[in-house]
């Protein structure tokens, strides 16, 4: 296997290379920096070591996924309840019907059938003139 360098290695585990260059001091190796290679035995002493941190990580973050589907679910199913239950009260009061008295005719109505009533059609007027 050809040699990887850390910062590859970090990518690979979506970790800072920083914290394996904090690994290796921790072990006695010395490198130079992260674009240092290192060998087939380091690598596999990397990959157990922050392999457990990324299961770890990964299952947290799985987990904290899943609470907030479930709370996204709890708080969509709450919120159409409370939309059905304000959506049948509106529904309730357009179908309610308005008292005689709360009934008002509109000013503009009553003006055109005024005008509609003085107006006269051709027809009409015809007629008028039309002897019997």
């Amino acid at each position: 296997m050809k040699s990887k360098r850390i910062y590859q290695i970090a990518k690979e585990l979506n970790i800072s290379h920083i914290e394996i260059l904090k690994f290796l001091k921790t072990k006695d190796i010395s490198v130079a920096n992260h674009m240092a290679p290192v060998d087939v035995d380091i690598y596999d002493m990397i990959l157990i070591e922050f392999s457990k941190e990324k299961a770890n990580i990964d299952r947290i973050r799985k987990e904290k996924a899943r609470t907030e589907s479930i709370k996204s679910k709890d708080d969509l199913i709450s919120k159409t309840v409370s939309d059905s239950t304000t959506s049948d009260a509106n529904v309730d009061s357009l179908t309610t019907k308005p008292k005689s008295d709360e009934i008002k005719t509109d000013d503009t109505s009553k003006e055109v059938k005024k005008v509609a009533e003085k107006t006269t059609t051709p027809s009409t007027t015809i007629k008028k003139l039309l002897p019997n």
